[in-house]
């Protein structure tokens, strides 16, 4: 029995879209991860989260040139720029890709994100402007992913019962996001080509990942403490004053002082 393609949507700084989400789980068999971040340097760690537990990764949200460049470095990847404005007289949100993608363009010549493979991954920038993402989705994202399907299942199927099924891992773990299965048994025929790539996956190069730690408030633990420590405080000196002072006063010794307790309570 074929596995589900583990594919990973990542919200970056919108809400989650349902239609999108929908569009992309009716590509082909998949288990579909979701997750949402709306800090920049949080992003990267997300990401490679994404990237150690699913085949294909899609980013889409406010993406900005700064962002893509962050992405494309964390990946150990360098960018191009692809200047719509220039080439064909359109304007684009942003104008950066990965170098060595595939870009994304719509008939209208908008750059709407792009896609770069890197062994058995895909990771896929995507605008989150409306009428751009849904251009692209419908005719190239959708037959990117069906290929990607195809390819999978040609390769499970040659597979005898006796190989070990591959692994990859990135040492990168945080908390499960909200999940989603769905099936489809409709193929389409691809408008990307689609080629097995046998270098490594991408490698997330942690300490370009800059993430902002919260700090605790301990202000109310100090509070109570000092509030306890005056309390023991004032109970230690009435007992100084009554145990040692009080008698002093009244000239009976110390000793004479506690025997007189000691047998009072007795």
């Amino acid at each position: 029995m074929l596995e589900n393609i583990k594919t990973e949507i990542v919200y970056y700084n919108i809400p989650t879209d349902f239609e999108l989400e929908f569009n992309v789980s009716g590509c082909c068999n998949m288990r579909l991860l979701t997750s949402s971040v709306d800090d920049k340097n949080k992003l990267l760690s997300v990401m490679a989260r994404a990237i150690a537990r699913s085949k294909i990764v899609i980013i889409t949200g406010s993406l900005t040139n700064d962002i893509i460049e962050n992405i494309a470095f964390s990946i150990g990847y360098e960018t191009d720029t692809l200047d719509t404005e220039e080439l064909f007289g359109t304007k684009s949100i942003f104008n950066e890709i990965i170098k060595g993608s595939v870009p994304l363009i719509t008939e209208k010549a908008i750059l709407g994100g792009c896609i770069v493979e890197s062994g058995p991954q895909s990771l896929i920038l995507l605008s989150s402007e409306k009428n751009v993402q849904r251009e692209i989705m419908k005719n190239l994202i959708e037959p990117y992913i069906r290929a990607v399907s195809e390819l999978e299942k040609d390769i499970e199927e040659g597979v005898t019962l006796l190989e070990t099924p591959k692994t990859y891992n990135i040492d990168f773990v945080q908390n499960e996001p909200e999940e989603t299965d769905t099936t489809s048994n409709e193929i389409d025929e691809p408008l990307l080509e689609v080629q097995q790539n046998t270098s490594q996956q991408f490698i997330i190069d942690e300490n370009d990942i800059s993430l902002e730690v919260p700090k605790c408030d301990n202000s109310k633990y100090t509070v109570a403490t000092l509030i306890i420590m005056i309390l023991l405080l004032l109970i230690l000196g009435f007992l100084g004053y009554f145990l040692i002072v009080l008698p002093l006063l009244n000239d009976i010794s110390i000793i004479e002082n506690f025997k007189n307790i000691f047998s009072f309570l007795n």
